[in-house]
């Protein structure tokens, strides 16, 4: 109902979001890119219960102290996206899905930690946490190598869920975002407006000479219309002090001679 959003997606390797990599020159690359995105997903496992202690609490801890290198010129929506939900879920609370997580939802405190950071980097409207599951609930098998491997319970269909609430919400905060950045624009727009009608009305037409200033003035007038619609009262205003500003001129070009 939004219309169509292009989506990039950058795969990179994961080594460089370890904080000890981030002076190299290539991890520098990446988190300048990642700054120049409208919108950013951040990923971030349940863990397993026997994992809670282990390795994967520790890779969110670096994940997110690589982020707090990363200042944003401006605030732009992050989702944290919780996946692999069905580990602390039931199937049947899978429709928790179709919401956002509260901080006190989220798994463990690392996940809170990397949650406030984000928040506090791009404001608490601009960031939301979510619950997902590629393949719903999963099951652990024996691989012939002897390792413990997830694999989805049910396939054809897999009972993910999840998957696009996430990508809804940014869509909608980024039209948000620029109406408010919109609305900024036409109160500056509106206050260049009325400075220019003030230094416009402070010109006399019968001064001897046609000034290097008024002939800037005149010109600014054109850039100043182009930025309100054609047919709206502030377009008509800046025309109306453009063609005041255009007499003025001509009245002294007339006088020169």
């Amino acid at each position: 109902q939004t219309g169509e959003f292009h989506v990039q997606l950058i795969d990179y390797g994961g080594e460089l979001v370890n904080p000890q990599n981030a002076p190299q020159d290539i991890a520098k690359e990446l988190r300048e890119k990642l700054k120049g995105m409208d919108g950013l997903f951040v990923l971030a496992p349940a863990p397993l219960a026997e994992q809670a202690k282990q390795g994967i609490l520790e890779k969110l801890h670096r994940l997110q102290k690589t982020l707090g290198l990363i200042e944003f010129s401006q605030p732009i929506p992050i989702v944290l996206l919780i996946t692999k939900w069905d580990r602390i879920a039931p199937l049947s609370e899978y429709t928790v899905a179709r919401k956002a997580l509260t901080q006190e939802e989220l798994p463990t405190d690392e996940h809170q930690d990397l949650y406030n950071d984000l928040s506090n980097k791009v404001g608490t409207d601009n960031c939301q946490a979510f619950p997902v599951s590629a393949f719903g609930k999963g099951e652990q098998h024996m691989t012939e190598d002897g390792k413990k491997t997830e694999f989805p319970k049910q396939v054809n269909p897999l009972e993910s869920f999840g998957l696009l609430e996430s990508f809804l919400w940014v869509t909608q905060r980024l039209d948000t975002i620029q109406l408010q950045q919109a609305e900024i624009q036409l109160q500056q727009d509106r206050l260049h407006l009325q400075n220019y009608e003030q230094v416009v009305a402070s010109y006399k037409g019968w001064y001897p000479y046609p000034s290097y200033a008024l002939w800037q003035l005149k010109r600014q007038g054109k850039e100043i219309v182009n930025r309100f619609p054609t047919d709206s009262n502030l377009a008509k205003r800046a025309t109306q002090v453009r063609r005041q500003c255009s007499r003025i001129w001509w009245s002294r070009v007339s006088v020169l001679p």
